[in-house]
């Protein structure tokens, strides 16, 4: 009895010698493991926290808020189109593509984006304007289309031209918000502005230019689409 006494004081200090032994191993570096969460969660949205709505369709509290705040404003009339983005801050900021027409004789329209800021308190503010151009341009000065791009009178055409070149396109869904220009070449080209999101679970939409040509024997051909982020207000 008496080896087996010794025995088995001698395996238990082993043991605990082994387990002190092992203490550092038990102390390995861990905090990469609970950074990593952090690292992943960044990301980078639309330019100024912009975030494209799942609905482009003005809403009654956007259509408020923007008559609120070009009350008293004159020299043009504004058409609301459709809102581009929203940004969350202490209310929220809106990007609401408008169609805009000098009040004077023989004016052309052109498109421009209205930032505009409602408050908490049902209050709203102009914070500016960027007109929007085929070539994809938000500029803060009224100008009229560049390269020879107009404002087409009516969208029909343009409509048809796009849908036909869509045909057969997989991956994204491109909706189309409004035709914003059309150029005549050999043939016409046209600027479809377009509210676009990736055949995917859970994929964010985002504003597209999409290009079509279609030439005098009537056929059409997808040129180009272009991503347009929704930038800042101007002056902020």
């Amino acid at each position: 009895m008496k080896k087996y006494s010794v025995f088995i004081v001698f395996v238990l200090a082993a043991a605990l010698l082994a387990g002190c032994g092992s203490s550092p191993k038990s102390e390995s570096p861990a905090p990469q493991e609970t950074e990593a969460p952090a690292v992943q969660e960044i990301s980078e949205p639309l330019a100024g926290g912009w975030a494209v709505p799942e609905s482009f369709q003005i809403t009654d509290e956007q259509r408020a808020a923007f008559e609120k705040a070009v009350e008293g404003m004159v020299g043009a009339d504004y058409e609301l189109l459709a809102c581009l983005g929203t940004q969350v801050v202490a209310g929220t900021n809106y990007a609401l593509l408008c169609s805009v027409r000098a009040v004077s004789p023989d004016a052309e329209p052109w498109f421009t984006v209205a930032y505009v800021y409602a408050d908490l308190q049902g209050g709203a503010e102009l914070l500016g304007f960027r007109d929007l151009t085929p070539n994809g341009e938000f500029v803060q000065d009224a100008q009229a289309p560049v390269g020879g791009w107009q404002v087409p009178a009516e969208e029909a055409d343009g409509l048809a031209a796009f849908e036909k070149a869509m045909e057969g396109l997989t991956g994204v869904n491109y909706v189309p918000i409004r035709v914003i220009g059309e150029q005549l070449v050999s043939g016409t080209n046209y600027c479809v502005l377009t509210q676009a999101t990736t055949v995917y679970p859970g994929a964010a939409p985002y504003c597209a230019l999409v290009f079509v040509y279609r030439d005098l024997s009537g056929s059409v051909e997808l040129k180009d689409i272009q991503e347009l982020p929704i930038p800042g207000a101007p002056g902020l």
